[in-house]
């Protein structure tokens, strides 16, 4: 598997996008059990209680877009590392290693201010 994040094709996506998808097959399984109430929607700057109440009305749809966000921040990201030759090879393996690490908790799993926040 690694052999195929180290390469620089479209092969090296698609194992991207399956490996996302179970990192987060739990949530997209069952969205309603899905614990937000721990999560605060509210920044220092703004208010952001419009995720509760999209997540209240459409849970799936708020998980997608929210894990499409993520997949597309995550392919940024591996750009930018690759643009400014911090590796010494292209690869995947930085967008791989953000999904990891987000996937292990939930308030980086869904939209929400920490979620929010790691785009800054």
């Amino acid at each position: 598997m690694l052999k195929t994040l180290k390469r620089n094709d479209i092969s090296s996506y698609i194992v991207l996008l399956v490996w996302a998808l179970l990192f987060r097959v739990y949530i997209f399984i069952h969205p309603n059990k899905t614990d937000l109430s721990s999560l605060d929607f509210s920044g220092s700057f703004a208010s952001l209680s419009f995720l509760n109440h999209f997540f209240q009305t459409s849970p799936f749809l708020f998980v997608l877009v929210s894990f499409i966000i993520q997949i597309v921040f995550a392919i940024y990201l591996n750009f930018q590392v690759n643009r400014q030759k911090f590796n010494s090879q292209k690869d995947v393996l930085t967008a791989f290693l953000y999904l990891l690490l987000t996937s292990f908790l939930p308030s980086l799993s869904v939209m929400s201010v920490p979620f929010l926040c790691l785009f800054f």
